[in-house]
């Protein structure tokens, strides 16, 4: 029983995951880099203006996800 709860719930947080935003993901894929500690500048700053472009384009089209 234990197996098959675990297995509804892998394939229930995949699609969940798969679900959501790409902002959001791009956002949840930063703070799994900034945790890792392995941190380059470069690699970093191409995340953020990647993160920053989605959130500007999302503000001229007056669309405001918190």
């Amino acid at each position: 029983e234990a197996r098959f709860a675990y297995s509804l719930v892998a394939a229930q947080l995949k699609e969940l995951t798969e679900s959501l935003d790409p902002k959001i993901r791009l956002e949840k894929m930063i703070h799994t880099y900034l945790a890792s500690g392995n941190v380059d500048a470069t690699v970093l700053t191409t995340l953020i203006d990647k993160w920053l472009s989605i959130e500007v384009v999302g503000l001229k089209a007056g669309v405001v996800v918190p």
